[in-house]
Formats: C-alpha cells, structure tokens, sequence
C-alpha cells in the first residue's frame, strides 16, 4: 500500500468517455473538498476536451471511449497509476464533503479488498452500491443488499470501486465486455473466488449523477431520445414527467416503454392504470426468448403485477404471478419473498 508518513495514498481514475466536461469539473471540484489526501494521484483515462486541472493526468484512449471499452480504460489506468488503493470513478460521479475521513475512519484500506461506500443519486435513492448479482443467469434483475448483509454473489457498482492494489496483481477487468456488459459483476465475482475481501463503507457518500450525455448503445437506458429523456427523469423521481416521454416514445420502444410507463405509474399511486400497463407486457408473449431485455421486462412486470394484487388483498392471483414470475427468474429473490407471504392466502382460496 503506498504510504507517505503513515497516510495511505490513493489513485483516482475517472473514466471518460468524453460527452460530459460539466460532470468531470464538477468530480474534479469535488475532490477538493472530499479531504482526499494533497498526494493522492488523479488520472483521466479517455477522451476529454476540457482544460486538465494541476495536479491531474490525462491519459488519452480515443478509440476505446468510442467503442465504451470501459474494462480496457480502467486496466490500462490502473497501469499508469502507483497509488494504492486505487478507486475506480465514472464520469458523472460526486464526492461529498468530508468523504476521505469517513472512509479513513471506518479503515476502509484495511478491512476489504474491494469496497464500494454509500452511492445516491441526486433524488436519493441508492445506485447498485452493494448489490447481488446472478451467476447463473445474467438477465436476472440484480437487488440491492441491506448494508448488514453478506453474499458470495455481491458485487460494487463499477461507478465507484476502491480496490487494494495487491487484487488487480491476480484479477483484471475482462477487456472483452464493454460498458454495461456486467463488467463490475464479473470483476467482483471473480476476486471473491480467488479469496480476496468484498464490502461496503455506508459511512461515506458520493453522488451518482447518471447523467444521460455519451450513453452507449450497450446501455439499457439507451434508445430513443424520448425513451432516454424519461428513463433520466424515471432516476430523478420525476415520474409525472417521465410517464410523458414513455408515451411519446411507445411507438417505437413498445414494451420498454409500457414497463416503465407502469413504474412510474406504481410510484405515484395509481394502481389501475400501472396494472393495466404491466398486463400489457405481459399478455403478448412469454418473452422468455429473444431479446434478454424483453425477457426481464416480462417477468419483472409479472412480479409487479404481483406486488400490485397484493396490496388489494387478492392473495391467490398474487400468489400465482409471484410463481410465474420466478419460473422466469427463480433467484427472483423479491419474488420469493411474495410467494411466501401469500402461501397462506392461496391455499385457502
């Protein structure tokens, strides 16, 4: 671990795929503020047109931003770092004042190989800071861990990793996936099985900004512009908004945007029209070939479905989705839980 008079040291490497200079002078600022220690190294690796700040490195990778070649950028950042641990940024992440004393304070260095800390976004809701991912069956829909929680299956979200240099000698980021190609989950699962230490510091907080400039194709958010903006409202709670776009974007993006029409509609309360939105989804077709997104959004709105006769006391019908939906997904560990608490109420139907 690179150590200056018994201070830790570390590497920021912010990957860059070059559609948001507001959002890296905004990370970049952040730093400032963090407490992060005056040594600390910080590398851009990328496409990045703005001016480089003293005290920052810009490692130029035109090609690889354009083709979302994030494992190639974070390895080759890695490379060009010395620092330890290293903590693996996105663009259009934040730090919060104090962040570094928070996470010094917890030992963070020490305790795990691999940490993420507490990640919101700007409407407050967690993003994927300690989640559980499949192994088996990669379209399942990842969950969020409760921060007591523990699993051979966790992973940190790749916006926001802190890894210990002694892990990236054994384990490197697969150059074969692109972005939103489970690159995180695959790092993470595969550093577990070589016996290094995963966790979480919710003592510390940064922001996830999810900002929508420079998505990639690979990018479920991705899709038409009218898709894309509601999906970007959808993360900011501003479902009213969102229910627009979905609508607007319905002729094209089909069953993408009827789901998620039914999310916002199931935020803001209004069960009827969101389950008449979910049946759609799910009526047409099993969804269970083809597209793996199609496949996810059918049995997510059947589990939704679910959720939503629950609350009306229709134990049976819930009953009945919450199994069809885990004969889709049967690690659907929500879904599980539902087809538990309705046991009772289908059985005396």
């Amino acid at each position: 671990m690179s150590e200056t008079a018994g201070r830790t040291i570390p590497a920021f490497v912010i990957i860059s795929g070059g559609a948001r200079p507001a959002s890296i002078a905004r990370l970049l600022s952040s730093l400032a503020t963090a407490g992060c220690p005056p040594s600390s190294e910080v590398l851009i690796v990328g496409r990045f047109d703005g001016p480089i700040p003293p005290g920052v490195r810009m490692l130029a990778a035109s090609d690889l931003a354009t083709e979302a070649a994030i494992c190639a950028m974070r390895n080759q950042g890695i490379d060009a770092t010395s620092g330890d641990p290293v903590v693996l940024l996105d663009d259009d992440v934040e730090f919060t004042p104090g962040w570094w004393a928070a996470m010094a304070a917890s030992g963070a260095t020490e305790r795990f190989d691999i940490a993420g800390c507490r990640c919101l976004t700007p409407a407050g809701r967690r993003w994927y800071d300690w989640a559980w991912a499949s192994r088996e069956d990669p379209v399942c829909p990842p969950r969020l861990l409760d921060y007591k929680e523990t699993s051979a299956n966790a992973y940190v979200s790749g916006c926001f990793m802190m890894i210990r240099r002694r892990v990236l000698g054994a384990v490197r980021f697969d150059e074969q996936r692109m972005n939103h190609e489970r690159d995180d989950v695959d790092f993470c699962h595969r550093a577990i099985d070589a016996g290094f230490t995963i966790g979480i510091i919710p003592a510390a907080t940064v922001i996830h900004h999810l900002d929508p400039a420079g998505r990639s194709a690979s990018d479920p958010a991705s899709g038409s512009e009218a898709f894309a903006e509601g999906i970007t409202l959808l993360r900011l709670d501003r479902h009213a908004e969102a229910i627009e776009r979905f609508r607007m974007a319905a002729p094209t993006e089909g069953s993408r945007a009827r789901y998620h029409e039914g999310v916002c509609l199931m935020e803001l309360g209004r069960r009827e029209e969101a389950k008449a939105a979910f049946a759609e989804v799910v009526v047409p077709g099993p969804g269970a070939s083809g597209r793996s997104e199609l496949r996810r959004i059918h049995y997510s709105a059947m589990y939704r479905l679910g959720v939503l006769c629950e609350l009306e006391g229709r134990e049976a019908e819930a009953h009945a989705l919450y199994a069809g939906a885990l004969a889709g997904f049967p690690e659907h560990h929500a879904a599980a839980e539902g087809l538990r608490r309705t046991a009772n109420g289908a059985q005396t139907s």
